[in-house]
């Protein structure tokens, strides 16, 4: 089947599908290390391309992420459609409930999907960490700016990202990590297995 459309297939998709209830998930640290992150390292910002489908009950946190370039805030969708967006993407974002003994159901969603499932936990005492913690496929960070940022700079991030991004005969360009720097290189997938 097709792509879906709001999938890009030159920058590095992240999906989340799901509700934002703000007293359970805190989305402003995530839009703070977009700022950020645009603020330092353009390149980088310009490779990303972040998609939420869902329920925002907090008008002000709906209208910063619009306010993103890179972020496309969309409403609920069926779950069909959801399921192809996390099949799709490079990364599947993941908010952690602060106050809350509830593990996110999408968890098992994503660990059946391909791509990297970056962990965005609620407070210290989330549950959803000892699903999570130590798994190759996560990226698990505590909810504020600084961690989110550095989470979505990670090497791992990029070289996962590198392998799901393209079919085993294109060349892509993406973001390589040197020491701190980080530069666009290409790659050929078939190099890489």
């Amino acid at each position: 089947s097709s792509k879906p459309s709001l999938i890009n297939k030159d920058k590095i998709n992240f999906v989340y599908a799901g509700e934002i209830f703000s007293k359970l998930r805190d989305v402003n640290p995530f839009i703070g290390a977009l700022n950020d992150i645009k603020d330092k390292n353009v390149e980088l910002y310009n490779k990303l391309n972040v998609m939420f489908f869902g329920n925002i009950d907090d008008e002000d946190i709906k209208n910063k992420l619009m306010q993103v370039e890179n972020v496309n805030v969309s409403p609920r969708i069926p779950y069909d459609e959801a399921l192809g967006y996390m099949l799709n993407s490079e990364v599947l974002l993941l908010f952690g409930n602060k106050n809350s003994k509830q593990i996110p159901a999408k968890i098992y969603d994503y660990f059946g999907a391909d791509g990297l499932i970056f962990v965005i936990l609620g407070d210290e005492n989330d549950p959803i960490k000892d699903v999570v913690l130590d798994k190759k496929k996560c990226i698990v960070v505590n909810n504020n700016s600084k961690e989110i940022e550095d989470g979505m700079k990670r090497r791992d991030c990029f070289l996962l990202t590198i392998l799901l991004l393209t079919t085993v005969n294109l060349k892509i360009s993406t973001l390589c990590n040197i020491g701190q720097f980080y530069y666009l290189c290409d790659f050929d997938r078939r190099a890489l297995l």
